[in-house]
């Protein structure tokens, strides 16, 4: 396996296979009280994990054991082997009754690299450097900010704007009944001054699947979607 294409060239230093993504054994969900979140992966293989919401690499904490939580906590986690490309992450969210979720509408959440919302100069819900509340207008308050510098792009060139994501959704008795890594972008036009922004979510093949294949809607016949949008 190759991270890099070589037409007509010949191969550069290849790995001999692609790590499994791991698998929650505790379901990610709505909870009461403290719970050990365990975490299994392929043979030989070692699992990495975060709980910031970044990315696992060869440096993040190495899982050894059950992770006790008792508040809102990400997990984040990647399988990482000698010789081997690092397969897809997984995400899991567990969520707390007693920290504040206790709803009797589902629940949908997004996850994502800080970086990618917040960056001054690429976080696509970002104010940014250069970003003027005080612009004589609104049209040029939204201009100035970095969330909105897609809107004046090609299409294909707002493809760059997308960030991957992980997208799950949890059923009003809080369990975990949808979750797909995915992409995502900020929704709309002059929507995105608001302090809430809606996003377009996209299945992408190069995560793993370009449909989600979950009936979002009951009163819809579909029962598979390439894109949604969440509403501010």
């Amino acid at each position: 396996y190759y991270t890099e294409p070589t037409p007509g060239n010949a191969n550069g230093s290849g790995y001999a296979g692609i790590t499994a993504q791991p698998r929650f054994l505790t379901k990610p969900g709505i909870y009461e009280g403290r719970i050990a979140i365990e975490l299994s992966a392929g043979e030989g293989e070692t699992i990495r994990y975060t709980t910031d919401c970044t990315t696992p690499t060869t440096n993040s904490p190495v899982y050894s054991g059950p992770i006790e939580v008792s508040k809102n906590t990400v997990v984040r986690a990647a399988a990482f082997k000698d010789g081997y490309l690092s397969g897809f992450n997984v995400t899991g969210t567990f969520l707390f009754k007693e920290d504040g979720v206790n709803h009797s509408l589902p629940i949908v959440t997004l996850v994502t690299d800080p970086d990618n919302l917040w960056n001054s100069k690429t976080g696509i819900y970002a104010t940014g450097d250069k970003f003027d509340p005080d612009a004589p207008t609104y049209g040029d308050v939204l201009t100035s900010a970095t969330y909105y510098q897609p809107k004046f792009l090609s299409e294909e060139a707002r493809d760059a704007w997308e960030r991957a994501a992980a997208f799950s959704v949890f059923d009003e008795a809080g369990r975990e009944v949808f979750n797909q890594n995915v992409d995502i972008r900020i929704a709309g036009s002059f929507g995105r001054g608001r302090a809430q922004k809606g996003f377009n979510i996209t299945a992408r093949s190069e995560y793993g699947s370009n449909r989600m294949a979950y009936k979002f809607f009951d009163n819809r016949d579909f029962t598979e979607y390439k894109s949604l949008v969440l509403r501010a």
